[in-house]
């Protein structure tokens, strides 16, 4: 039996409006990946997709910027989030949205129990409509990181701290989350020489623990659980 601090991945099928989101003008594959105080969304869109579409859609969330990337991702970033985001999602993964032009929406999370039982009320509670189209144990896969080095290390991930060029430094980086700029510093040099000596010994898969894998190139189809039966 899960209790309610257990992990959980979940599928819903929903409309866009319900996800926080107005239809897109094409089909678009999405990952937020949240920090505490912004985050960034990509994008994936079909290889024949507008250039800059896609940053017309998402004007009224106001944006900082948009970096495009490999297989037609597209990076947004948020400082903070726009607060239907942050109301929805908050306490949860968001693994994949697949939006449509037609307004369906289909997502994948993952949390504690207890915080996905509260975003299916946050979407009711407005009238909105979820389809749940599976519910099961989250995938396990051994601890390497604390929570808060996690959180820092997928925050400087999303926000571009390891490229080249940054376009920020670890005192903006630290403003974001509210620390000190020794403080994060700590934080990330414990979690990459985690990170760093596993990937050395031979014992980390990097496609399974990467903070972000840039998704594959486009899908032909809408994902397979979208027509599952629920269950």
């Amino acid at each position: 039996m899960l209790r309610d601090d257990d992990r959980v991945t979940a599928r819903f099928s929903a409309s866009c409006g319900d996800m926080g989101f107005t239809p897109p003008p094409v089909p678009v594959r999405v990952r937020l990946v949240t920090y505490p105080r912004g985050g960034t969304l990509y994008a994936q869109v079909p290889p024949e997709t507008t250039p800059g579409i896609l940053a017309d859609w998402l004007a009224p969330t106001a944006p900082l910027g948009v970096e495009y990337g490999a297989n037609h991702v597209q990076r947004f970033h948020y400082a903070p989030l726009p607060p239907s985001w942050e109301h929805l999602f908050s306490g949860l993964a968001v693994e994949m949205l697949w939006l449509t032009p037609s307004g369906d929406a289909h997502v994948c999370v993952t949390g504690p129990r207890n915080m996905l039982q509260d975003f299916a009320s946050r979407v009711k509670r407005t009238n909105g409509q979820l389809e749940v189209r599976h519910i099961g144990p989250a995938h396990s896969r051994a601890s390497l990181l604390t929570g808060s080095q996690e959180a820092a290390l997928r925050a400087a991930v999303a926000s571009g701290y390891y490229r080249i060029p940054r376009p920020l430094n670890l005192h903006d980086l630290a403003r974001q989350f509210g620390v000190t700029a020794a403080s994060l510093s700590e934080r990330l040099r414990r979690a990459e020489g985690r990170v760093l000596t596993r990937y050395v010994e031979g014992a980390l898969t990097i496609g399974d623990q990467a903070p972000y894998v840039a998704p594959p190139p486009w899908p032909s189809t809408e994902p397979e659980w979208a027509s599952e039966e629920a269950h």
